[in-house]
């Protein structure tokens, strides 16, 4: 289930939504909900996923406003996702992570 509800988010030019991570923070909220007893609340098995499924989903909707590229908060409109890897010549190149740090004194 966890791997189904990743994949349309899945992005390669962002290092904080890879698949793997993407993964492992849904297991780190399933975790969550069963040591908070959040799934006693639940009559049945189905209410259950339901539950475990929105609270997932939330959450990567939650990470996706966090780390992603998106208009709402950074107002500058994102290019295509065909397109975010792509240098002017037109071949497709990995992407590369900018590490920006300022020290004050």
């Amino acid at each position: 289930m966890i791997g189904i509800l990743v994949t349309p988010y899945v992005d390669d030019s962002n290092p904080l939504m890879h698949r793997d991570d993407l993964k492992a923070e849904c297991r780190a909220k399933l975790a969550h909900n069963l040591h908070a007893g959040h799934l006693h609340r639940c009559p049945t098995r189905a209410k259950a996923f339901g539950f475990i499924k929105t609270s997932m989903k939330n959450h990567i909707m939650s990470l996706i406003q966090k780390f992603a590229f998106t208009e709402k908060r950074t107002g500058v409109k994102a290019p295509p996702k065909s397109h975010r890897n792509r240098r002017a010549d037109g071949d497709r190149h990995p992407a590369a992570i900018t590490v920006l740090s300022l020290l004050i004194a």
